[in-house]
């Protein structure tokens, strides 16, 4: 009876494997490290590509803005400046684009990943191990509503279907798209008075901006902390915590790996 038993019981959830090789894993930390420098440019440069309503022939690009760094603050600043479709591909495009890059780190190290990214920011320790508990109770809801670079690790290291993941993300990027879109021409008058005063400043501005940029960037290098210093050490640190021997990632559809294993590990990117 015992033999027909355990004949009869589902296979356990397969556990992480790491990537299929060196080359694999080089990729996604070398297109997680071009995201964050495209990030920085981004922000850096946001003065001089941003359009200025007053004098539309001084100089702009807020597509390449956008194509650089997506962040909400860019975004309610160009999208009345592009055209809706140019906006949603662009935008879409550049959000979704880092998502599968930690999905895969999460899928292929399980709750080392986590553990590994817990260990190494500086300050959202807690807020990872808040997001583990909201996301073994409701992983496609928290993924629709932020699927930022941890909800993306955790997906994967939940071993979370792809399609569901892609379905949830998407749909909720679009969603957050549209409404931003929506809220931003309700408001156009107060987005373009603070537009033309970047415009006005533009020197000034711009110059606050690269050194408050070049500050950040040269703190996270030099005491290891932030997405620039967990990229430095993404690759040995995550081999170095290898799944081999490692308590497996958890549930197939999106549920809790082991949450409680890993939010023990220590204090705790990378949107987009």
């Amino acid at each position: 009876m015992d033999a027909t038993a355990d004949e009869s019981a589902p296979a356990p959830a397969p556990g992480p494997t790491g990537p299929p090789s060196r080359t694999a894993l080089a990729a996604v930390v070398v297109g997680i490290a071009a995201l964050v420098i495209a990030n920085n440019i981004g922000n850096a440069s946001a003065p001089v590509l941003l359009p200025v309503p007053n004098d539309p022939e001084r100089s702009s690009n807020p597509e390449l803005l956008l194509a650089l760094s997506p962040a909400i603050r860019n975004q309610v600043g160009v999208v009345n400046y592009v055209a809706p479709w140019t906006f949603l591909l662009l935008a879409g495009a550049r959000l979704l684009v880092a998502d599968p890059l930690f999905y895969l780190l999460g899928r292929w190290y399980g709750s080392s990943a986590v553990a590994w990214m817990e260990k190494r920011s500086a300050n959202a320790g807690a807020v990872l191990r808040q997001v583990e508990r909201l996301f073994a109770k409701a992983s496609v809801v928290l993924v629709f509503i932020a699927a930022n670079n941890l909800v993306c690790l955790l997906a994967g290291a939940a071993r979370m279907r792809p399609w569901k993941f892609w379905a949830a993300n998407v749909a909720g990027t679009l969603t957050r798209l549209l409404l931003i879109m929506f809220f931003a021409d309700l408001l156009s008058s107060q987005i373009d008075a603070v537009l033309d005063f970047v415009g006005a400043y533009r020197p000034w501005i711009l110059g606050l901006s690269v050194a408050v940029v070049a500050v950040v960037v040269a703190r996270q290098l030099r005491g290891g902390s932030g997405e620039l210093g967990q990229i430095r050490r993404l690759g040995s640190g995550l081999r170095d915590d290898s799944p081999t021997g490692t308590t497996s990632g958890g549930s197939t559809e999106g549920g809790s790996h082991d949450a409680g294993g890993t939010s023990a590990q220590g204090p705790d990117r990378p949107d987009s």
